[in-house]
């Protein structure tokens, strides 16, 4: 069995991934996919299986060699097609997994590259734990993300966070699960949050907590901005995927390589696996301005101690050599374009989560049933980030159940003034309960009216991740 696989780098616009979405002939639709986006810059990963190829090639040491990848570039768009051989030997419960997330600041002030490098630190200790204390693969890894909900939310909505913060969320699985191996993780985890200054929340693994209940362990830092001579501002963030066999250590072997690229931290992340398939996606937060030549030519297929070591050398660093550990050496880059950072909006904006469930039928079904559930309540897909009424997929993942289900769960960000001035609260429900509510009711009703063979189903919509799909299986 080969995986064939999408990758979407792009200067965030909603709508987007709706658009890419559309039934197109020469095309199969996505199954397990992964979009996210942050900093103005967007991702989507697509994957479909096929049979083996009828003439696949061979490596000098008779290991097969992927073939090479298709490249599309515009100026703030590249699509990177291809195939790889996952690993079927890769067995992991995704509901077995030590769960957390490490805030590097709660404020909403711009990014820079004393957060980058704290967030590419993080990234390395979260990487180097999973392999030396629980022995085990990060089944993902997301930034940024949308800090825990406090219980007093619910009458006190001011308190509901920010659809997105600086802050990093994890999962290591736990093939063997116990009180010991939770207890090492936790120690490890807040030892190093302790000593750099950063934020803790624990998930609740006990029986009947689903994800999305935590545990406060380090109160959140709130650092505020440095004086302008204090700090080095980002310019420009390269996107980069690295595409492989799911193996154990693979995201520890690229981490620790990024780590020796000078003045370059990390920005955002979206680390997951899909069809046995690795997907470590970084945004490299550079302070400097790479040659818009070199992106282009390292575009796509390059292992990746050889697009590191092409970065180095374009930078006029040329003595430092790159290795990669074995359990990534082999792995597809696929880098570019270069975008320009884009700071936050200024408004804020609600986190609303949704899941469903629905027959392996690909996305179309449900995110265009969504966009006109959205529609409906004057809601759009507006190519303005700015626009006061625009919605936008800051997070969605679905994956294959097996018996030919797939289950899906995302989070969307709406200008929160839009919430609350068309539901003002009223008889103590909060505004976001009923836009929740609103929003729910309208997908459904377009989904029982909708002729498509997917049968989707379980539409669960609220603004508590906890509250999601209380009668399912729980996804990562």
């Amino acid at each position: 069995m080969d995986v064939d696989f999408e990758v979407h780098h792009f200067r965030d616009q909603p709508g987007y991934l709706a658009d890419i979405l559309e039934p197109k002939p020469d095309r199969p639709e996505f199954l397990e996919t992964l979009s996210s986006s942050a900093n103005g810059i967007g991702l989507v990963i697509g994957t479909n299986t096929r049979g083996v190829p009828d003439k696949p090639t061979h490596r000098d040491k008779g290991g097969m060699q992927d073939p090479a990848a298709q490249v599309e570039t515009g100026e703030y768009r590249y699509v990177f097609r291809g195939s790889a051989r996952p690993n079927l030997t890769f067995l992991y419960e995704t509901n077995r997994r030590f769960e957390a997330i490490v805030v590097v600041d709660a404020g909403t002030g711009p990014l820079t590259m004393r957060h980058a490098t704290r967030l590419r630190d993080a990234l390395h200790e979260l990487s180097a734990m999973a392999i030396e204390v629980a022995e085990a693969p990060l089944l993902s890894v997301q930034s940024p993300v949308q800090l825990p909900v406090p219980p007093r939310a619910e009458f006190e909505e001011d308190l509901i966070p920010t659809a997105s913060a600086k802050a990093v969320r994890f999962a290591i699985a736990l093939p063997r699960p116990s009180a010991e191996l939770a207890f090492a993780l936790a120690d490890r985890i807040s030892s190093y949050c302790s000593e750099h200054d950063l934020g803790l929340w624990v998930r609740d693994t006990r029986l009947g907590c689903r994800t999305g209940n935590w545990f406060e362990i380090i109160g959140t830092p709130v650092r505020g901005d440095l004086p302008q001579d204090e700090e080095e501002t980002i310019e420009h963030i390269l996107p980069v995927t690295f595409v492989g066999p799911a193996r154990v250590g693979s995201t520890r072997s690229i981490v620790e390589a990024l780590a020796d690229l000078p003045h370059a931290g990390v920005a955002g992340c979206s680390i997951t696996l899909l069809d046995d398939l690795a997907f470590i996606h970084l945004q490299l937060a550079l302070s400097y301005h790479l040659d818009t030549e070199l992106v282009r030519t390292s575009a796509a297929g390059k292992d990746p101690a050889s697009f590191m070591q092409e970065v180095m050398a374009r930078t006029g660093n040329h003595g430092k050599k790159f290795a990669v550990r074995e359990t990534a050496g082999d792995y597809q880059t696929f880098a570019g374009p270069l975008l320009d950072y884009v700071v936050p909006r200024p408004h804020r904006r609600l986190a609303v989560w949704l899941s469903w469930q629905m027959n392996r039928a690909g996305l179309t079904a449900p995110l265009g049933t969504l966009a006109e559930a959205l529609a409906d309540l004057k809601v759009g897909w507006s190519r303005n980030p700015l626009d006061a009424q625009a919605a936008n997929v800051e997070y969605l993942v679905c994956r294959d159940l097996g018996n030919s289900l797939l289950r899906g769960k995302g989070k969307l960000s709406i200008p929160y003034q839009f919430v609350s001035s068309r539901y003002p609260k009223k008889s103590g429900e909060p505004s976001a309960s009923q836009f929740c509510v609103a929003l729910e009711d309208a997908w459904k009703a377009r989904v029982k009216s909708a002729d498509t063979n997917a049968h989707i189903r379980e539409i669960t919509i609220s603004w508590r991740e906890y509250w999601l799909g209380h009668w399912a299986a729980p996804i990562a």
